[in-house]
């Protein structure tokens, strides 16, 4: 076994010395850029200038959409609404889980073999010891909970994006009622496509033999109940941060 040269070695040295050097001497030249973007700032701050916008954009290069963009991914909230946030989050990954819950039972009692033979597999509840109902309540939670924790934290963001001090209460209570609609509706719709696409199988019955499925036809309908539940969701969600609601009240 060679030994390592844990001394200095000059071959290794003439390779990473000079990186060292560079890297160092961008890391000063980026400090010292922001240290005059930051005087400069405060220069004109007192004078009615820029705010942290033109910061971004001069240490970065970037431009004024990309710094929107970046405080988009990485908002900037203040600590005092950060508790009322997390309660929202807490609230509705509650009521989403609730809702894939009461929606989970609906579709076991059309298609049992969509849960049995098909999403216990998914969950890793085939060997459960836990009874069917309970088994297909955990799926629905299982499914659902973190559409509304993600759900709450863009319609949070989209109320305080406006107004920082706004109450959160109605307009992200609202947005959930809008999500819980569309996917509602959306899943009538999918059932209805369902009922019309079990006339014709086609590639469904690939599917049933390999799951060796009893009931093609209602595991077809419960299909497309879910399905189109999940892009009721979505489209629910877009519709809540569309809209525009009467300017709501300070905390």
């Amino acid at each position: 076994m060679a030994n390592f040269p844990f001394g200095p070695n000059p071959k290794y040295s003439t390779r990473i010395e000079p990186t060292k050097r560079a890297i160092f001497s961008s890391g000063r030249a980026f400090t010292s850029k922001v240290q005059n973007v930051v005087a400069s700032q405060e220069i004109s701050g007192r004078s009615g200038g820029k705010d942290a916008t033109s910061l971004f954009s001069v240490v970065t290069g970037s431009s004024v959409s990309e710094y929107s963009m970046f405080r988009f991914l990485v908002p900037r909230i203040p600590l005092r609404r950060l508790p009322v946030i997390l309660g929202f989050l807490a609230l509705g990954s509650l009521v989403a889980g609730a809702y894939g819950v009461v929606h989970d039972q609906a579709t076991y009692t059309l298609a049992p073999e969509y849960f049995t033979k098909f999403k216990f597999l998914q969950f890793n509840l085939t060997e459960s010891p836990l009874p069917l109902r309970l088994r297909v309540a955990s799926v629905g939670f299982q499914a659902t909970w973190w559409v509304g924790l993600i759900a709450g934290w863009f319609l949070c963001r989209s109320v305080l994006s406006k107004n920082p001090d706004a109450r959160l209460r109605r307009p992200v209570l609202t947005g959930f009622g809008i999500i819980i609609g569309t996917a509602v509706f959306a899943g009538g719709i999918g059932w209805l496509y369902g009922n019309w696409r079990a006339n014709d199988p086609g590639d469904w019955e690939n599917f049933g033999r390999h799951f060796h499925l009893d009931d093609i036809p209602a595991f077809i309908r419960v299909g497309c109940i879910h399905n189109a539940s999940y892009l009721g969701g979505l489209v629910g969600l877009v519709a809540a941060l569309a809209r525009k609601p009467a300017s709501p009240p300070t905390k």
